[in-house]
């Protein structure tokens, strides 16, 4: 990658806390700071990324069985920010998930990064052949350069060192929009699905919002083209212009959640098997909160974290199944009563907040009085937590 690309995205001036100060002493579980990484630093959290994925997506979208090993595919990403900042590098995508994996036309992915000396490589050989970034088949050639590079070259993917994905991992998520055909909670039209993963997205920031213990997430527009530079995907604005991008988010990798939460995303020597009793609490608030049913503490859309004592906390993470948008419910069970009312007072005093972000949604509207009416309906229910109605 370009030295002054970096010198760019190092320049970029100070950008707005995507959660809240709050003060959580005193309250069960563990609270998380801020992200750090270059891919979380952005002005509000509608300032989506502009990213362009070049791949064999009919490949990629062919394998539908949950456990079955997907291909590698080799891609080509780009990523522009509202800056203007713009990064081309070589990865490889495959398909993952288990829902969605068999359901969906369109599955969700994951994003591994190859040796930046391929990257390097390949954009000197095209500016050697006068094939300028600007070009409208600079990604495509870029793509048919990558499909060359020997195989042996492209089987370990390397953790970046410098920019929008570096200190993450050497590989990170990407939940995708549905596509044509989906299970009864996904099949719908492609402006619904679109609106759906923004709400899905803005579950994690209104958790977040609170310093919940919950993978931090970064919205993007992701184009998709196949190797020839087609795009996958077309569709009109509400203008009538034809427009080749779907929404979705990357989310974090489980060392990134750690090192903000203070915790070790494997387990030491120590480790116990039984999640912490505080951090069971939390979570069972947390996914209580936002109606989501689709987990356990055993695993399901959980990961595992641990302190130095070797005690187990959980990090939660997939919501799109959440009573907000198909007006499901939860079964309360209180675990620990007093616990569970420090956390519901907590929430209360920062309802305000959690307003004020759902009013800067980008949502339809029936999502947005969903939304409301949820917001609502539970802060109703945690004044009754915390102050019962007597008989």
């Amino acid at each position: 990658m370009k030295n002054f690309v970096f010198a760019l995205i190092a320049m970029l001036a100070p950008v707005a806390a995507l959660a809240a100060e709050v003060d959580t002493r005193g309250l069960p579980g563990i609270y998380c700071e801020k992200p750090k990484a270059l891919l979380y630093q952005e002005k509000d959290m509608n300032d989506f990324l502009d990213v362009t994925l070049v791949a064999d997506h009919a490949e990629i979208n062919s394998h539908g069985v949950w456990n079955e090993e997907s291909p590698r595919s080799r891609a080509v990403i780009r990523v522009r920010n509202s800056k203007g900042v713009t990064e081309i590098f070589a990865g490889l995508l495959s398909s993952r998930g288990k829902s969605r994996k068999g359901s969906c036309a369109t599955k969700p992915l994951r994003l591994e990064f190859l040796d930046p000396k391929i990257s390097e490589e390949i954009e000197s050989d095209l500016a050697q052949a006068n094939i300028l970034p600007s070009s409208e088949r600079y990604l495509s050639s870029y793509h048919a350069a990558l499909l060359k590079v020997d195989e042996a070259r492209v089987k370990t993917a390397v953790p970046p060192s410098q920019g929008l994905f570096a200190k993450l991992g050497d590989d990170i998520k990407i939940v995708t929009h549905c596509g044509p055909r989906g299970h009864a909670a996904h099949e719908a039209s492609e402006i619904v699905q679109n609106d759906r993963v923004r709400s899905e997205f803005y579950l994690y920031r209104i958790l977040q919002t609170l310093k919940l213990p919950v993978e931090a997430t970064r919205g993007a527009n992701f184009t998709y083209l196949n190797s020839d530079g087609s795009p996958v995907c077309t569709s009109q604005n509400a203008q009538g212009k034809n427009i080749h991008f779907r929404t979705g988010f990357f989310r974090e990798p489980p060392k990134s959640s750690a090192n903000r939460c203070g915790l070790f995303n494997k387990p030491p020597v120590n480790a116990q098997e039984v999640v912490n009793a505080d951090s069971q609490v939390q979570a069972t608030f947390a996914n209580n909160f936002i109606l989501n049913n689709d987990w356990s503490t055993s695993g399901h859309n959980t990961n595992a974290l641990w302190n130095s004592q070797g005690e187990k906390f959980l990090i939660i993470y997939d919501f799109d199944l959440s009573g907000v948008f198909f007006n499901g419910r939860v079964d309360e069970n209180l675990i620990n009563r007093q616990k569970y009312i420090a956390l519901a007072k907590y929430t209360l005093q920062h309802r305000a907040k959690i307003q004020a972000l759902l009013d800067k949604a980008i949502l339809e509207s029936a999502t947005r009085n969903q939304f409301n009416s949820w917001l609502e309906s539970r802060m109703e229910r945690l004044e009754e937590i915390v102050e019962p109605t007597q008989p």
